[in-house]
């Protein structure tokens, strides 16, 4: 869900001198995340943690330690994000600088730490963006970071599914798009029942509202977050989500017009695709209000709304 994820993060960044995090634990768990006993891929093949670095606590350590400014204490696998990710989350001095990079410049490391903690600490909000943690570990966090708010960007499978397979993340092009999409609506219908044990804590955040929607959505979003929508916010909707021409975001992310990125799977997808994700994915449509397709005339007509209000999602769009 990178469009998705990108542009909710960069929507949050607007928010002010807010500190952002993107992906700190990509180093370490790659394409794959952490559950709370083992790893687990996008081709849904799982594994035992390979050695202690791996291991859950460390996991949470680094989000903990994030949130505290105390940089000191995460490994290099984890400052390398900062780098890694330097221009998406606004510190391109750590990449200018070759921060973390190598372990040996000590002198250099001392600067790049002492830089980070001071935009941390001088920031009026901590932002950490990670797919690399299952919903049931987070858990783990509400009593370390006890004023902590988890948004939880959710999106039409079907849009999952083909940008998974344009950016090469079907590992096994032989198994049917069926499989994955159990896959995956049964792991995102798990992270809802999940996390919305956390209540008030839970801000559940639709990717086809924001896109379609971004004023309403952006101003629940930041309610739920006790944020401002301030000018500069606006602005910044105007020429990265209504953009009749691509914008770059870094490292090859294009910021592009947002209905248009968000409902372009309807010309990927062959019907036949389409019923096979629909038929596995049932359970999970009815949770977040998603209509199936029938046939190739509501496919391609953009006028058909495939998703609606309900409980769940009540005030989210």
């Amino acid at each position: 869900m990178r469009s998705g994820s990108t542009l909710t993060s960069g929507i949050v960044q607007q928010s002010g001198n807010a500190f952002f995090s993107m992906e700190p634990l990509w180093g370490i768990y790659k394409r794959c995340y952490r559950r709370k006993h083992d790893v687990c891929c996008r081709n849904d093949k799982c594994r035992s943690p390979s050695g202690d670095l791996e291991g859950l606590q460390v996991a949470i350590a680094a989000i903990k330690d994030i949130f505290n400014c105390e940089f000191n204490k995460l490994g290099n696998k984890v400052l390398s994000s900062f780098t890694f990710f330097s221009e998406s989350s606004g510190n391109t001095r750590l990449r200018y600088n070759q921060c973390f990079e190598s372990s040996r410049n000590e002198t250099l490391t001392e600067w790049c730490l002492k830089y980070l903690t001071s935009v941390c600490e001088a920031s009026s909000g901590i932002i950490v963006k990670t797919l690399r943690l299952s919903a049931e570990t987070l858990s783990f966090l509400k009593d370390i970071v006890p004023d902590m708010k988890i948004v939880q960007l959710f999106r039409d499978p079907r849009g999952v599914l083909i940008s998974r397979k344009n950016f090469g993340d079907f590992m096994d092009r032989n198994t049917n798009i069926s499989i994955y999409a159990r896959q995956l609506c049964n792991r995102m219908s798990h992270d809802i029942d999940v996390l919305k044990s956390f209540g008030i804590h839970y801000i559940p955040l639709r990717y086809e509202c924001l896109s379609d929607n971004p004023d309403m959505s952006v101003r629940k979003l930041y309610k739920g977050l006790n944020i401002t929508v301030t000018k500069a916010v606006e602005e910044w909707i105007d020429s990265h989500m209504r953009a009749n021409s691509s914008k770059s975001g870094g490292y090859g992310f294009q910021y592009k017009n947002s209905t248009v990125v968000a409902h372009c799977w309807r010309y990927s997808l062959d019907l036949t695709s389409i019923k096979a994700i629909d038929s596995r994915c049932s359970q999970f449509y009815d949770k977040t209000g998603i209509a199936k397709i029938s046939n190739r005339s509501d496919l391609r007509n953009p006028g058909f709304l495939t998703y609606s209000g309900n409980v769940y999602s009540k005030g989210t769009c």
